[in-house]
């Protein structure tokens, strides 16, 4: 980094991106988040990211992310429960966990076609 000086203020320090930095960001910002959890927090910021720097490529991460999130729904509809070693209470929790899943991709699917209105 390089120090600039500010009129009565202490000097900052500036630092830039490596190009191994940017190739890193990019790689992250355009890849799905590996959890449901992660919606919440990290999606939202690669979305946050994108809306600023490459809104071209919001659409392609937001139907990968569908994607993926309609396999794991698909995975576990198959199952009878989370295996929590109380039948009751396993199939309380996948309930929960689909319920989870279906409200995150009808909101992924209501952001594609807020997209796409925009883009009109």
């Amino acid at each position: 980094g390089r120090t600039e000086p500010q009129p009565g203020r202490p000097p900052r320090r500036v630092f830039t991106i490596t190009p191994a930095g940017e190739e890193a960001f990019w790689d992250w910002v355009t890849a799905t988040v590996r959890h449901l959890r992660d919606v919440r927090v990290e999606f939202l910021a690669k979305l946050y990211f994108l809306h600023r720097l490459a809104p071209e490529r919001m659409k392609g991460l937001i139907d990968d992310e569908i994607e993926i999130l309609e396999r794991t729904r698909a995975r576990l509809s198959s199952r009878r429960g989370l295996g929590l070693g109380d039948e009751l209470l396993g199939r309380f929790a996948l309930s929960f966990r689909l319920g989870q899943l279906q409200a995150t991709i009808d909101w992924l699917r209501n952001c594609a076609q807020e997209l796409e209105k925009e883009k009109r």
